[in-house]
């Protein structure tokens, strides 16, 4: 009795070598002597594999041939060898899809990578590859601030990466509810008023999974809303959609009023100030065109590039839990005692902040400044730049990139903060 099995061998896999080599196994397993081999594999191949050795060693039968040439034979036929600038094209052109795992990710370079003929240079390539493509903007630039950055390292690194991200979003929901609109936003007038004291308002108190949520009007938590950082068509606001918009459902405007008022919303953001004397102002920022993205500025924290959205409504600067997980995790957290109100009245209670040292290259200028506290703040939404950071950098222009959805055409734009 033979020791294991082997199943007929599929022809529109065409994956001959590695089914040779299960062959080669099932052949030393049960030491068959070397006589018997073209016997064994004529046998376990199957009948649609036998008829195409017979096309391919005609007018020789298939049991003429050494075990060594008809398994060449079949390969040539199935696995003919293509160019390795093709290879090496193909495994450059594979990147991570929105949503894959990394290990698959990794195990479908490795697969292509194997027709390229890398050689001694197999993991220097897996490793450059595998960074570039990731699909992730802040694992990659988390990667790229690594230095000596090895392919053991790379994975290590980027797969811890990933599990602190699942973690954070699974532990998330059990946090303040009242934080996430500090930092994401909330169905209100765009204002945004940071300070000090002040208690949470009933609106962020915990909710359960079967209220209706104000951003979408589906059955969830409006902080787990995939809508929550949407821009609505009707008031230019960011966090719910149109169908669910008070403006839009309010019977005093008009329908002419109503168009009035999105163009002038979806156009100019005023934003309110603190009341403290350094602070008597307003900033008025005015956007040109259709376009009411966030505008978001490249900003140097610690030599780490991160991407800030400008609030010049919140004093201090700020970035969530996550983003401190993934650029932070081994800088340690000071202790901090302050606590912030959020426009809309709810308590937000900072995990603590860090002294960093931040630079901004841009608009024909470069600032630095050190010691500037940056907090961390748990269930937040993207990392924001607030007024201290752009007073301590000493910013008088700020150059952002406003880019038109749809197309790869770009403009910039430079508004001032004076």
């Amino acid at each position: 009795m033979p020791y294991g099995k082997i199943d007929c061998f599929d022809l529109s896999s065409r994956k001959w070598t590695k089914y040779v080599s299960r062959v080669k196994q099932f052949i030393a397993l049960n030491e068959i002597k070397d006589s018997l081999h073209v016997a064994t594999l004529i046998t376990v191949v199957g009948e649609p594999t036998y008829d195409l050795m017979c096309d391919l060693c005609a007018p020789n039968k298939p049991e003429t041939k050494t075990f060594t040439e008809l398994v060449s034979i079949v390969e040539q036929h199935l696995e003919p060898r293509r160019s390795d600038i093709a290879e090496w094209h193909i495994f450059r052109l594979r990147r991570q899809k929105a949503g894959e795992e990394l290990s698959l990710y990794l195990q479908t370079l490795k697969h292509l990578a194997s027709t390229c003929n890398f050689a001694e240079k197999l993991e220097e390539n897996l490793r450059d590859q595998f960074v570039s493509g990731l699909a992730g903007d802040e694992m990659r630039s988390r990667l790229f601030a690594e230095k000596d950055l090895d392919y053991k390292r790379a994975v290590e690194l980027a797969l811890a990466l990933e599990a602190a991200e699942r973690h954070a979003e699974t532990s998330g929901s059990a946090g303040a509810q009242g934080a996430a609109s500090a930092l994401v936003g909330a169905p209100e007038p765009p204002v945004h008023r940071i300070g000090g004291g002040g208690g949470a308002s009933a609106a962020h108190q915990a909710r359960g999974s079967n209220q209706k949520c104000w951003r979408c009007g589906r059955q969830h938590p409006p902080d787990n809303c995939r809508y929550r950082r949407y821009n609505c068509d009707e008031c230019g606001v960011r966090g719910h959609l149109k169908a669910m918009c008070k403006s839009a459902r309010s019977s005093g405007d008009s329908a002419g009023d109503r168009s009035v008022g999105k163009s002038q919303r979806r156009n100019q953001f005023y934003i309110e100030m603190d009341s403290e004397s350094e602070d008597s102002d307003f900033f008025n920022i005015v956007v040109d065109g259709e376009d009411d993205k966030p505008y978001v500025v490249p900003i140097l924290v610690n030599n780490i590039p991160i991407d800030f959205e400008v609030d010049t409504g919140s004093k201090i600067s700020g970035i969530n839990e996550r983003d401190y997980q993934i650029y932070f995790r081994n800088c340690q957290l000071s202790q901090c005692n302050l606590r912030f109100k959020g426009y809309t009245g709810g308590k937000i209670l900072p995990i603590g902040f860090l002294n960093t040292t931040v630079c901004y290259s841009g608009a024909g200028e470069k600032r630095e400044a050190r010691d500037l506290p940056l907090y961390v703040i748990r269930e937040g939404g993207p990392p924001l730049l607030g007024r201290s950071w752009l007073r301590h950098l000493k910013l008088k222009n700020i150059e952002i990139q406003m880019n038109n959805i749809g197309c790869d055409m770009s403009c910039s734009k430079t508004d001032s903060f004076d």
